[in-house]
């Protein structure tokens, strides 16, 4: 890998502050030629989960400036060379939707400080469909340090190709799919918080990345694909099954350039065991 602890340092906070709010603008408007799903969608759970901070009328931008400033205060107040207290280090790394968290115990084992957070552990506070579940996944993300890594293993099931003649996705509804179905809608919402989160990592300057089957169509839904183009993001294919995996499982991971691609791997002709998604699926 590419990312390292040494990459966990924090730049000049105010030269990053200064530039946050003419990016986000002009995401904002490159989401609006994309249809402005991302706009729309993403101020409804800002304003949901922290209304006791934003409440109903903050615009979307002042939103994202208010978290932004949040983080550069958690990395100015904490960092972890001066605290040696373990609750006041910030996170080198955070696994959303962790399930077995191998790839959390492989971190651990290699000295790094992170977060795994999945409806499993805690069903209340760790679901990302509930406004206290986002809350508490967008302030994990906030107490990371400059470079850390996300890695989003966001639930598939519902964007497979073997899924598709029943969640009916296709470019002709931009695979969103039929979301009259309450299985589509449930993995259409995981997807827009996973897409907030990883676009959140990425204005934070951290190394977000999006691992999903190869044939899921998670990347081609709206939100995603306005940030993986705005930012050039890129596909790297890999196989579980070179990483322990009980199968082969074709990959996919979406990160930025020059950080991830060494993970490319080629078909394996075997597998043992799962290393960072969940055995099911």
């Amino acid at each position: 890998m590419e990312w390292n602890k040494a990459r966990c340092l924090w730049p000049d906070h105010h030269r990053l502050l200064a530039g946050t709010h003419v990016l986000l603008s002009r995401f904002f408007d490159f989401d609006r030629t994309c249809g402005g799903r991302c706009s729309s969608v993403w101020t409804a759970l800002l304003r949901g989960s922290f209304n006791d901070m934003f409440g109903d009328n903050m615009p979307l931008i002042d939103m994202m400036m208010a978290l932004v400033s949040m983080t550069l205060k958690n990395r100015e107040g904490f960092d972890g060379n001066q605290h040696s207290d373990v609750y006041h280090k910030l996170y080198d790394y955070v696994e959303y939707c962790a399930g077995t968290a191998n790839l959390s115990k492989e971190l651990i084992r290699s000295g790094f400080w992170g977060a795994s957070l999945d409806k499993l552990y805690l069903e209340e506070d760790h679901d990302m469909l509930s406004l206290k579940g986002i809350k508490l996944f967008i302030t994990t993300l906030l107490a990371s340090r400059f470079g850390a890594l996300h890695w989003f293993g966001t639930c598939c099931s519902s964007f497979v190709v073997l899924c598709q003649s029943v969640s009916l996705r296709s470019a002709a509804n931009s695979f969103l799919g039929d979301e009259s179905r309450d299985f589509v809608c449930c993995g259409n919402c995981m997807s827009e918080v996973s897409a907030l989160l990883f676009f959140l990592s990425l204005i934070v300057k951290c190394c977000p990345v999006l691992e999903q089957p190869m044939s899921s169509t998670m990347p081609l839904t709206p939100s995603w694909h306005a940030i993986l183009m705005f930012f050039q993001c890129v596909r790297t294919p890999t196989y579980m099954g070179q990483y322990g995996g009980f199968s082969q499982k074709p990959l996919q991971i979406w990160h930025k350039p020059s950080t991830f691609e060494g993970l490319a791997r080629s078909r394996p002709s075997f597998a043992l065991q799962t290393l960072a998604s969940r055995d099911h699926e």
